[in-house]
């Protein structure tokens, strides 16, 4: 499991614009993903679909452009949660 590319910067050169979520989930268990600001707000909330590796194309839930910088996720697959950082480089 991890993420990458680290940074990643969602400008539009198509190089790089999106961080992908990697990680095993042999279960099928439910998968949540979340990205948080620093401060801990929520700024996006993406959807999991099965057989596809999420990703999280630096725009917030109203489809905006989020600043560069340090974010945090939380990626959650059944009962075990992952929480790191990933960085927005602009």
């Amino acid at each position: 499991s991890g993420i990458g590319p680290k940074p990643f910067t969602p400008n539009p050169d198509g190089v790089q614009d999106r961080v992908y979520f990697y990680f095993e989930n042999p279960q099928a268990e439910d998968v949540t993903l979340k990205i948080y600001d620093i401060s801990g707000s929520l700024i996006r909330n993406i959807e999991v679909t099965p057989g596809v590796v999420p990703y999280w194309d630096g725009r917030n839930n109203t489809g905006t452009l989020v600043e560069g910088g340090i974010y945090l996720y939380k990626l959650r697959v059944g009962n075990n949660t992952v929480t790191d950082t990933i960085v927005l480089g602009k």
